[in-house]
C-alpha cells in the first residue's frame, strides 16, 4: 500500500503543472497511504533581519479529525537551531528523525506534544548538497512503530519532492530570465530604433543638402565646361593640355553632380522616377556592354551570356541599362586583359528573377564588401587595374535602381573565379504599389 502511495504521490510531482496543486495532492496520497495524520514540509529560509537561517511551514495535509497546524504562528520562522539543534545537525548530514514523542528531549517534546503528536518521522529534502527543508509524518491517534524499508520509501518520496523542488525553481530561474531578456530587448530595440531615426534624419538631412548643392552647382559647372570648350578653340597647341585637363576634371566634377541628383531622385520619388514598358532583358544586357564594347575590346575582355534567350520584363528600360553599364563599367575596370564577365539570368518562381553578374578580375576586398554600396565609397585602390576613375557614386546608383524596381542586390567574390560577384533579384512583373498608384 505505501509503496503504490508513492508512485501515485511522483505520479503528481511529475505530471501536475500546477506546482502548489501537485504538492498538496502528493502529500495526501501519501498521507493516506501511510496511515498518518499529518504530512508536512518545512522550508529553510535565510532571515535578513536575524542574519540567521530559519524554519517555516510552507504545505501541510490532515486526515479528517485532526486540527491543522498550517496557520500556526509557532511554525512560521523557527530558529531551528535553537529549538532542535540535534535535529538540524542529522538532518544536514542527510539523516532521518525518527521515533516516539515521548522518548525525545523535554525541550523537544513541548513543541510536539502540544500539536498532539504521539510519533513522527522527519526526512530531509536536500538540493544538491544543501539542506532545503524536511518532510514530516505525524502519528496523532495512536503511537506508531516506524520499520526501516517505510523510512527508505519515505526518503525516495522526499528525493522526488526535491526534484520538483528544483524542477520549479529552474522554470522559474529561465522564466525571471526569458523575461528580463525581453525587458532587455524591448530597451535595446527602442534604443536602436531611435539611434537609426536620428541616423536616417542625419542622412536625410545631408543628402538633401548635397541635392541642393548639386543644384546651385550643376548650372556654373555647366557654363565652366562651356568656357573650356570656347577657349580651346583660342588656345595654342601649348595650352590646350592645361585648358583639356581643366576640361576633364569639370566634366567630371558635371557627373558626380548628376549622379547625386539621380539617386537623391530615385530615394525621394522612386515610383514616380521611373517609366515602366516591357523589354526584353538579353537586348537590354546586350545593349549596355555594346556601349562599353570600346573599352572591353582595348582589354580583349568578352561578355558571356548565360539564360533563356527571350525573358521579358516590366521595367524601366534606361535605368535598367544604366545598372548594367555601371556593373559592367565596374568589372571591365578590376580585370585582366582577356579576362570573361558572365551574366547568368534565370527565372526562380513565376515572379522572381535571379541575375549573376560575375567576373574574373581581383575580386573586392574582404574589408570593403560591407561599404561597397556606400555613397562616395572607394575601396581598395589597389584593384583598379587602369588609370579611369569614378565618382564613388556608380554602384550606389545600381542599389537605388534596383531596389527603386523593389529588388535587391548584393556583392561578394565569386568561390570559383574570385572575382566581383553581383547577384541582382528582380520581380518579372510591375510592383504592387506602382499598380496601386495608376
Amino acid at each position: 500500500k505505501l509503496l503504490l502511495g508513492i508512485a501515485d504521490a511522483n505520479n503528481y510531482l511529475l505530471t501536475v503543472n500546477d506546482y502548489q496543486k501537485s504538492i498538496d495532492k502528493a502529500l495526501a496520497t501519501l498521507g493516506t497511504a501511510c496511515e498518518v495524520d499529518r504530512v508536512y514540509i518545512f522550508e529553510q529560509h535565510f532571515d535578513i533581519k536575524t542574519k540567521k537561517y530559519l524554519m517555516s511551514q510552507r504545505w501541510e495535509w490532515v486526515s479528517e479529525g485532526t486540527n491543522p497546524e498550517i496557520d500556526n504562528p509557532i511554525l512560521q520562522n523557527l530558529d531551528f537551531g535553537k529549538i532542535f539543534p540535534d535535529w538540524l545537525k542529522n538532518l544536514r548530514q542527510g539523516k532521518a528523525i525518527v521515533g516516539m514523542v515521548r522518548d525525545f528531549h523535554p525541550s523537544e517534546r513541548v513543541i510536539l506534544e502540544v500539536q498532539g503528536i504521539l510519533s513522527i518521522v522527519i526526512v530531509p529534502i536536500t538540493i544538491g548538497q544543501n539542506l532545503w527543508g524536511f518532510v514530516g509524518f505525524d502519528a496523532c491517534r495512536e503511537e506508531k512503530q516506524w520499520k526501516q524499508v517505510e523510512i527508505a520509501t519515505l526518503r525516495a518520496f522526499a528525493g522526488s519532492i526535491s526534484g520538483a523542488i528544483s524542477r520549479t525553481q529552474a522554470q522559474k530561474a529561465l522564466k525571471d530570465l526569458n523575461k528580463d531578456l525581453e525587458i532587455r530587448i524591448i530597451k535595446r530595440t527602442k534604443a536602436l530604433k531611435e539611434a537609426k531615426e536620428k541616423a536616417d534624419k542625419a542622412n536625410q538631412a545631408k543628402s538633401d543638402f548635397l541635392a541642393r548643392m548639386s543644384h546651385e552647382l550643376r548650372t556654373p559647372l555647366t557654363s565652366l565646361s562651356l568656357l573650356g570648350e570656347t577657349l580651346l578653340r583660342y588656345t595654342d597647341d601649348r595650352g590646350k593640355i592645361w585648358v583639356q585637363q581643366m576640361l576633364q576634371e569639370i566634366n567630371r566634377l558635371i557627373d558626380l553632380v548628376q549622379n547625386w541628383l539621380e539617386i537623391a531622385s530615385l530615394q525621394q520619388n522612386p515610383y514616380e522616377t521611373l517609366k515602366f514598358q516591357k523589354l526584353n532583358l538579353k537586348q537590354l544586357i546586350l545593349s549596355a556592354w555594346q556601349s562599353l564594347k570600346i573599352l572591353a575590346d582595348q582589354e580583349e575582355i568578352i561578355l558571356e551570356y548565360q539564360g533563356e534567350e527571350n525573358i521579358i520584363i516590366l521595367a524601366d528600360i534606361n535605368r535598367l541599362t544604366q545598372v548594367f553599364v555601371n556593373l559592367f563599367d565596374n568589372s571591365i575596370k578590376h580585370s585582366s586583359p582577356h579576362g570573361l564577365i558572365v551574366v547568368k539570368v534565370e527565372i526562380k518562381s513565376h515572379n522572381s528573377l535571379e541575375i549573376d553578374v560575375i567576373d574574373s578580375g581581383t575580386g573586392f576586398n574582404t574589408f570593403d564588401l560591407p561599404y561597397i554600396f556606400d555613397r562616395l565609397y572607394r575601396g581598395d585602390k589597389s584593384r583598379v587595374r587602369n588609370a579611369r576613375g569614378g565618382s564613388g557614386l556608380g554602384l550606389s546608383i545600381v542599389k537605388q535602381i534596383i531596389e527603386a524596381h523593389q529588388g535587391f542586390i548584393t556583392a561578394n567574390n565569386h568561390p570559383e573565379t574570385k572575382g566581383a560577384w553581383f547577384k541582382i533579384i528582380l520581380p518579372l512583373d510591375r510592383p504592387q504599389e506602382l499598380n496601386s498608384s495608376y
